[in-house]
């Protein structure tokens, strides 16, 4: 009958502790490198247990094959354990149980500064003073022209010792249309050159009087024309104008969140809710005012809980001379991992006896 001894049971308590809370650490590193949440955490702990027991068996592997007298397939025992544990814990246990350590000691920092300056500096007014100069410009051009070629028109019907309407009169009233192409399709613009052509038909344009009658129809036919003109200018500033309006809305209600969490961030005690509400409000920040996450300087929120850029940025050196103890992590995580494969191995040794 096996001997449950105290060593036996200690060591098997121990590993639980140990395995739990490396398991634990992981499951939340992955948790927040995900970010959309697809996976609960649940699943994940599930998934990270059965990789630490599969990390912790191929430690109990390497140690067999070195420690035992008798061992069968010694060598391929031992290369088998440490292509394991090369997989399990160097590249996942180890390095998100030192992002999760190092999350906590950061996280709030990182999102302190983020917070303060997206209140600081969010642009809740755009310059839409240069776009409404512009659109006016572009109406008075415009309007500019037609009235100009309308006075070519006039100055050709009137032509001393030769009044009328005849083709040089008829190609310079097109020009006047075509410049209102911007509201006027091609087809309203023949029906406009058909409609005054048949105007001038109806008049004897050889009479003064009639001239001018002429002239108040075609400003009659071609006035809503110049009005839509003037909407179709002005239509992008009235677009933004609209747009700058509710930007200023959603801009203020960002303030106002950012104000909410930094006046909690230090008292609250559910600290992984509050960093999460921090994450939304940066998030809706940038996508208002995507130049604020240019310019930011600070170590960004987001990237805090991303497990590869986090090494990605030790191993760059974006930490260094920082107080982020990022070595003192590591070295916990190794210390816990550690215990809970010794503990691991402890438990099952007089399997092996």
């Amino acid at each position: 009958m096996r001997n449950y001894s105290f060593l036996k049971i200690f060591s098997a308590v121990a590993f639980l502790i140990f395995a739990g809370w490396s398991c634990w650490a992981t499951a939340q590193s992955l948790f927040l490198t995900l970010e959309d949440g697809t996976i609960p955490i649940w699943l994940l702990l599930s998934g990270v247990i059965g990789l630490f027991v599969l990390t912790s068996y191929c430690t109990k592997l390497i140690v067999d094959s070195i420690i035992l007298k008798y061992c069968e397939h010694r060598t391929m025992k031992f290369v088998l354990g440490m292509i394991g544990m090369a997989f399990t814990w160097l590249l996942f246990s180890m390095p998100t149980n030192t992002h999760y350590f190092m999350y906590n000691k950061i996280a709030k920092d990182a999102a302190k500064s983020e917070l303060s300056y997206i209140r600081d500096n969010i642009n809740i007014e755009a310059d839409i003073r240069c776009i409404e100069v512009e659109c006016i410009d572009e109406y008075n051009k415009i309007r500019q022209d037609y009235n100009s070629a309308m006075v070519t028109l006039k100055t050709e019907v009137e032509k001393a010792g030769d009044p009328g309407f005849g083709d040089n009169a008829e190609r310079k009233l097109g020009d006047a249309i075509s410049i209102l192409y911007q509201v006027v399709s091609d087809e309203k613009k023949s029906e406009l050159i058909e409609n005054i052509i048949i105007l001038s038909q109806d008049y004897n344009l050889t009479v003064k009087r009639e001239r001018n009658n002429f002239f108040d129809r075609c400003d009659n036919i071609l006035k809503p024309y110049i009005e839509e003109l003037e909407e179709v200018c002005m239509r992008r500033y009235y677009v933004a104008k609209q747009d700058n309006e509710q930007r200023a809305v959603n801009a203020n209600e960002i303030i106002d969140d950012c104000k909410q969490a930094l006046a909690v961030i230090d008292t609250t005690e559910n600290m992984d809710d509050i960093l999460k509400e921090a994450r939304r409000i940066i998030t809706n920040a940038y996508s208002l005012s995507p130049e604020l996450e240019a310019n930011y300087i600070g170590y960004p929120l987001k990237r805090t809980t991303n497990v590869v850029e986090v090494w990605s940025d030790f191993f760059g050196g974006v930490f260094k001379d920082k107080n982020y103890g990022l070595g003192y992590w590591i070295l916990l995580s190794i210390i816990i991992d550690i215990a809970a494969f010794a503990f691991f191995t402890l438990a099952l040794r007089e399997e092996d006896e």
